[in-house]
Order: C-alpha cells, then structure tokens, then sequence
C-alpha cells in the first residue's frame, strides 16, 4: 500500500463519532511517553475511506515525527512473507517488519485468508511492542465479528491487548 501523502491528520474530515479513534490516532503517531498511546491501537468499522485516510494520517505523521514507520495491508504483508520465503531471505523480512517504531497494518480482516500467516504475525505483534513500537491494527469489522471466529484466541488476544475504536456512526 503505497502511502498516500494527502492523507494527513490536518486533511481528514472529523466526525463526532470519530472522536475517539481520530484521538487515539494521533497518540499512536506520535509516540509520546508522557501519552503513551493505547497498544495495539484497533481501527473498524465506519466509512472505509474514512479508516483508510487516518491509518495513512498516522502513517505520515509518525514519518514527519522521524520514527521509523511501516504501513502494510494483510495481503501485502502475506506477499512479501511469501517472496521473501522463496528467496530464502525471510530474517530479512522479518526484520523488515518486526522493528519499525510504527507499524500499521490495514485491511486485518484479511487475515483469516491466511492461515500460513498466523504465526508470524503473532511473532511479528510480539516483537514490535516488545521492541516498544507501536501497533496500529484496522479492520472493516469488529473483533467480535464471525470473520474473527477463526483466528486463534492467543492471536486475537492481542488484538484485544490496548484499545479498540470503532468509526461505525451506529455502533460506535
């Protein structure tokens, strides 16, 4: 997902039932430890080109900020494990993705396409809070959808491990 530079924190359009998500957003961007954003921070629901525009707002804040910033969809992620597998350079990858300040991986709903992909991204999840990097999960759904039944429960755990803000006007 190439990030797209006109999605900017001072260019998305807030809604009142954003406030929450739109908030957390711009901790987890900063990386602040006198705010500590909520780890992983959980994007859903809610108009997706809405979602889309602040998971790249967060993105393109935390580059300005000079943190280094990876901002994947679930399928790109599975690409890329993938090519890197059959180019047997899957430390590389690894690296890649386990050690940027933020990572933001849109489009989790995926996630269940891929059971292959499970276990490194459990790895990956790990590692980046554990190297104290900030996780920025988004989704159409919620967790508690039945896309999420077949996800792993030490997985979705994690998910669930900071804040959850739902962008759906109605559930939010």
């Amino acid at each position: 997902m190439g990030l797209n530079p006109e999605f900017t924190f001072e260019t998305f359009v807030h809604k009142p039932h954003y406030d929450l998500a739109y908030q957390e957003a711009l901790k987890a961007a900063e990386l602040n430890p006198l705010n500590p954003p909520h780890n992983p921070l959980y994007l859903w629901g809610g108009i997706k080109w809405d979602r889309i525009h602040l998971v790249h707002a967060i993105a393109n804040r935390a580059l300005e900020k000079g943190h280094r910033t990876l901002l994947v969809t679930i399928p790109e992620f599975i690409d890329r494990m993938q090519e890197a597998q059959r180019a047997d350079a899957i430390e590389d990858f690894r690296f890649r993705v386990r050690t940027p300040d933020v990572l933001v991986v849109h489009d989790l709903q995926y996630l269940t396409n891929y059971p292959e992909l499970e276990e490194e991204f459990f790895h990956t999840i790990d590692d980046v809070r554990n190297n104290k990097g900030q996780l920025v999960l988004s989704s159409d759904v919620r967790l508690q959808s039945l896309v999420f039944q077949r996800v792993p429960d030490e997985l979705k755990s994690r998910f669930q491990w900071g804040l959850i803000a739902g962008m759906d006007p109605e559930k939010s």
